[in-house]
């Protein structure tokens, strides 16, 4: 596993870089209802931060650190979860009544949750969580989808929001399709090999276009129903 080590670090380096700039633009430039997104990126950058330092002069990948990873990735999928719900129901609460559809989202989601940790489990870790990391990426793809439905029918685009749920996709998906493809390492180690890397390039791609987003003020000014939601 010491090439996984190898990628990690040249990925936390360069992840490390586009975390502070994305979090020094959301001070600057962000609003108050990206709140749960900066929260996300917080725990990005701690995550990171922690992996990385740990991985420092290890031959590899410890039980801890590997226990630490997929705990932090569990928690990070929950929070891009509610990131994304609540951008459904910031927009959904601009129109005349109040959609029951956020309420329903979010039983749904915790209860796909639990189903596919539950489904998955296993005593060993890396068989368990990766295909729960997989899973969730897709569920988490379908609900950004929703979410851009819901902007692409607004008439006055949040293009900030455009780019931010752009980014998540990206994300999403290029882990969605990593996940995937390392689940075929019993057919050939080639198949981690070329899963490491997408979901690599999928990450950094990603932070960079959530960086975009924030990089500047918004040109349009933020909905008040949507501040006081």
């Amino acid at each position: 596993m010491a090439y996984m080590t190898e990628i990690y670090y040249l990925q936390g380096g360069l992840a490390l870089a586009l975390q502070v700039f994305i979090l020094n633009a959301m001070i600057r430039y962000g609003s108050r209802r990206y709140w749960l997104l900066f929260l996300y990126i917080v725990s990005l950058f701690l995550s990171t931060a922690v992996l990385v330092l740990s991985l420092s002069g290890a031959s590899g990948w410890s039980r801890e650190a590997l226990r630490f990873f997929w705990i932090s990735e569990v928690i990070q999928q929950a929070l891009v979860f509610c990131a994304i719900i609540s951008f459904i129901h910031q927009r959904l609460s601009l129109g005349d009544n109040r959609s029951p559809m956020t309420r329903w989202l979010i039983i749904g989601a915790a209860t796909i949750l639990l189903l596919i940790l539950a489904v998955h489990k296993t005593p060993a870790l890396n068989a368990w969580m990766t295909p729960v990391s997989r899973d969730l990426s897709f569920v988490a793809t379908i609900l950004n989808l929703l979410l851009w439905t819901v902007l692409l029918r607004d008439p006055k685009r949040n293009q900030r929001l455009l780019m931010v749920s752009g980014g998540l996709g990206v994300q999403l998906a290029g882990s969605a399709v990593g996940q995937g493809l390392r689940v075929l390492w019993e057919v050939s180690k080639v198949f981690v090999t070329l899963g490491n890397f997408v979901s690599s390039i999928t990450y950094l791609l990603s932070l960079y276009i959530i960086y975009r987003a924030f990089a500047q003020p918004d040109a349009v000014s933020e909905p008040r129903a949507s501040a006081s939601s």
